[in-house]
């Protein structure tokens, strides 16, 4: 009796062919997982004081890409190889176990090596990095959740392969129609998405069904983010994993489902039949046809003439389609009587063209025909500074990001929000009545509105007096408020704390006094309220620096600042207490440097209580303020008082090697002294002359 499912001895065996692929691999990954580490921390040695560095999963093992980028298909070209001989087909199919059985017994092995290498080198890259304290910070659960999204990424690219090498039965056809499994759908579904988000003026990219986003699929979005749509931040989103697990078992079970019907007669050929052979020729060429169709969709839907220099290009964007699928045929089959039966066939690609174009045109419509009246909404939200933005780089702004989160139901800003609405359909409309001009003096925002059964995100035109009216309600909603006073403890250990610098870029206190500083401040906003805290987290001029707090949710890092500044006076106090030693040393650093290069100009800060900063600039030999800082050195820093903040460069000689750093030093003035250093900066820096020709 045949076994169903599953073989021991088939999986043993699959895992022996793997075993020099899959040990290289998981060799040459797992050191660079290390070394990965090690280079952040050699990069980072040298810098005084050291500033640990927060990591997210991507950054701490990027070479973990390769598990789906070159594992996965490598393995499934290997193990299946049998499929593009006759022999090898016809001697697994006399095997005693089901084709089912040989294909989930293989493909176990593949996915056992892969979940080797995703996890392993995962756990060599943490375990490195947690060697180093002092210099690299990550989040452990983050670095799990990448590791299992590599791993599902992998099936995912591991059942596409399977479908392509099912199939098809030669190596060529191997590849392409694998890579057209893994690729086309989501291609020209992204393409058709973009080009009516960018022909209806109010739709914004990656803001419509989720389903729609083109980095949904993350071996997708891998790819397009190469192309500089966005960084690999979606890795880590827990909707986009779940997505690829649903897909990657779906294929899985459809390449299940393709070798238990497969016939050996397929091996070696092209397709299995004349019709699976057309699909993958019309599926390649209607793939280069995307560039054409969306010239003219974009032409049309903007009402833009069209010049005869127009149809030239699209002629030959289509004579390229067509070479393409006159080139993979003959490729594929190498007959000429083969290229010559498939002729006919092209009939179609045109067909195709026309269809995709009329689903375009009509979801056009459909999106600009949507006007809802202020009685239809439900609740809108503000998308403040368009928060995808944030995904091209590493952290995203905290409360920003969750300000998108409030929902407004004053029926003001519905209003606002509807007319709003109305007015950019009609001002983004290609009709020749545009005014230009008024539209100009409109401010655009991005707006989520609730009618019905789902939201839409649409880009709205309001005037100066509406969007100020807008911002108002949101301050004022109660959501808003609760967000900014839920601040996290010190001790969660997803919090990393540390401090900006004073003007110097460096860090002066440990993590351990930025948690003190931070407990302090938490105590202080609650004391406060929310009307100080807001108005301080939209920026404080007379901030003395900055304490910079990073987070880590759902496999994103956000961060959000603290300024220390007067309005909390007991985070000022606080901080002014514990810098208070290494400011001293730092004075004696500063005034040295000043007397050894007394040609130099120096920036200093006035810090008087109750008062803006002033911005000085003197030159220290003319005014002798080395001396006038020796006698103001030592002073108790005390926020009641005068402070002059005093940034300069200090080059020093370590180990052969020159090395220069910024430093900044706090001195406290007597009401005398900050008129002397007032004085001082009304003297103007030299004129720069060039030097007088030498004769040879």
């Amino acid at each position: 009796m045949k076994k169903k499912l599953f073989d021991i001895r088939l999986f043993t065996e699959a895992l022996r062919r793997l075993r020099t692929p899959a040990v290289f691999l998981l060799a040459v990954n797992t050191l660079a997982a290390m070394l990965v580490s090690i280079g952040y921390v050699m990069s980072r040695s040298g810098a005084v004081p050291v500033i640990p560095r927060s990591l997210n999963a991507v950054s701490l093992h990027p070479f973990l890409l390769s598990a789906f980028l070159l594992a996965a298909p490598v393995f499934m070209l290997i193990l299946f190889s049998y499929t593009t001989t006759r022999r090898g087909s016809d001697f697994y199919d006399a095997v005693p176990q089901t084709r089912v059985c040989v294909f989930l017994s293989f493909f176990a092995a593949v996915l056992c090596c892969l979940a080797v290498l995703c996890f392993g080198t995962s756990l060599a890259a943490g375990v490195t990095a947690s060697l180093f304290p002092r210099y690299l910070r990550f989040v452990w659960s983050e670095l799990l959740l990448y590791s299992w999204h590599m791993f599902l990424c992998s099936l995912y690219v591991s059942a596409a392969f399977a479908c392509g090498i099912f199939l098809t039965g030669t190596v060529f056809t191997n590849i392409v129609v694998s890579l057209l499994i893994l690729f086309a759908p989501r291609l020209i579904l992204t393409v058709m998405v973009e080009n009516v988000v960018a022909a209806s003026g109010v739709l914004v990219s990656g803001r419509l069904f989720p389903l729609f986003s083109f980095d949904i699929n993350m071996v997708f979005g891998f790819f397009t983010q190469l192309l500089g749509f966005g960084m690999p931040q979606y890795l880590l989103r827990t909707d986009a994993g779940l997505y690829t697990l649903i897909l990657g078992l779906l294929l899985t079970a459809g390449a299940a489902l393709l070798y238990r019907f497969r016939r050996s007669e397929t091996a070696e050929v092209a397709a299995p039949n004349k019709i699976l052979g057309a699909v993958y020729r019309l599926t390649l060429a209607f793939v280069i046809c995307l560039i054409p169709v969306t010239f003219i969709f974009q032409t049309a839907a903007r009402r833009q003439p069209v010049t005869g220099s127009f149809v030239f290009e699209q002629i030959v964007l289509y004579l390229i389609a067509v070479i393409a699928f006159l080139a993979y045929e003959l490729i594929a089959t190498r007959r000429l009587k083969k290229l010559a039966e498939s002729l006919p066939s092209l009939l179609l690609l045109p067909l195709l063209n026309l269809a995709v174009l009329g689903v375009m045109f009509f979801s056009l419509s459909a999106a600009r025909s949507y006007r809802p009246d202020a009685d239809d909404l439900a609740y809108v939200r503000l998308v403040r500074g368009y928060a995808d933005n944030y995904s091209f780089s590493e952290e995203m702004p905290y409360f920003t990001r969750r300000e998108d989160e409030i929902r407004l139901t004053d029926p003001d800003a519905l209003r606002i929000v509807s007319a709003g609405l109305k007015r950019a359909l009609h001002y983004t409309d290609p009709a020749p009545d545009m005014d230009s001009s008024y539209q100009s003096a409109m401010t655009s925002r991005i707006v989520v509105l609730k009618s019905g059964l789902r939201e839409r995100t649409r880009i709205i035109y309001v005037t100066q007096t509406e969007s100020q009216t807008l911002d108002k309600k949101l301050t004022e909603s109660p959501g808003l408020r609760d967000m900014y006073m839920d601040l996290l403890p010190a001790d969660d250990p997803s919090l990393f704390l540390y401090f900006l610098g004073l003007g110097g870029g460096e860090s002066l206190l440990s993590e351990d006094a930025a948690k003190r500083i931070y407990t302090i401040f938490r105590s202080e906003v609650e004391e406060k309220g929310f009307d100080v805290w807001y108005s301080v987290s939209r920026g404080a001029p007379d901030s003395l620096d900055i304490l910079r707090v990073r987070l880590s949710r759902s496999g994103r890092l956000y961060y959000f600042n603290v300024p220390i500044a007067p309005a909390f006076s007991k985070t000022y106090e606080a901080y002014l207490s514990e810098i208070q030693d290494v400011n001293t040393a730092l004075q004696q650093e500063v005034i040295t440097a000043l007397r050894n290069d007394p040609s130099r100009y120096l920036n200093a800060q006035l810090y008087v209580p109750g008062t803006s900063p002033e911005y000085l600039f003197f030159n220290i030999k003319e005014t002798g303020a080395a001396d006038l800082l020796q006698q103001a050195s030592g002073r108790t820093l005390d926020p009641e008082k005068t402070l002059l903040r005093v940034m300069t460069t200090v080059t020093k000689l370590e180990k052969g090697t020159w090395i220069s750093r910024d430093i900044t030093a706090l001195f406290v003035l007597e009401p005398e002294e900050a008129e002397q250093f007032r004085s001082m900066s009304r003297l103007e820096p030299e004129p720069y002359s060039l030097p007088a020709a030498v004769d040879d």
